[in-house]
């Protein structure tokens, strides 16, 4: 019996998955980035991942109970960043190292974790137009499924917790 891949996971999939991200961008008010070059979408998403990751170790170090979904936003976080290292290296880009990046204002701030998470994804979506290449888009759409799987973690957080 074959299997077929999940629906996301192929280039069609993520393709659908993508046809949402301008229209809830639009929705959310958010200012599009534009980018000039690969390397520079790269450098943008490597300094946003490296501020959700401070600021979800802020969150585990607040909330202990949040340390197994914190380590697993952490290895998602960490597979894409290898990937995008293999990526860019295959294509001779230079390494991106931005600043180590600290959490800003109250690390138990599901709000702000959130707004992390969406940045993130904004920083992806709105990158794929500079790559101008298939494969790049194809690694970065499914990131954004990762990354999405885990702002709905943090959306049903919130409901529970009886913000808005």
């Amino acid at each position: 019996m074959s299997r077929h891949p999940s629906p996301f996971f192929t280039r069609r999939g993520a393709l659908r998955a993508l046809c949402v991200i301008p229209a809830w961008a639009v929705a959310s008010g958010a200012e599009a980035a534009e980018y000039g070059s690969g390397p520079g979408v790269f450098a943008a998403i490597e300094a946003l991942s490296q501020a959700l990751e401070a600021r979800v170790l802020a969150l585990a170090g607040a909330f202990p109970p949040s340390s197994a979904w914190v380590a697993s936003l952490r290895a998602d976080l960490a597979r894409h960043r290898r990937e995008r290292v293999t990526l860019a290296a295959a294509r001779r880009w230079p390494p991106t190292r931005p600043p180590d990046a600290a959490a800003a204002g109250d690390p138990r701030s599901l709000a702000r974790l959130r707004e992390a998470l969406n940045e993130l994804m904004l920083a992806h979506a709105e990158g794929l137009p500079a790559l101008g290449d298939s494969d790049l888009v194809q690694h970065l759409a499914e990131h954004m499924v990762d990354l999405s799987r885990h702002l709905t973690i943090v959306d049903l957080w919130i409901e529970a917790e009886g913000f808005d």
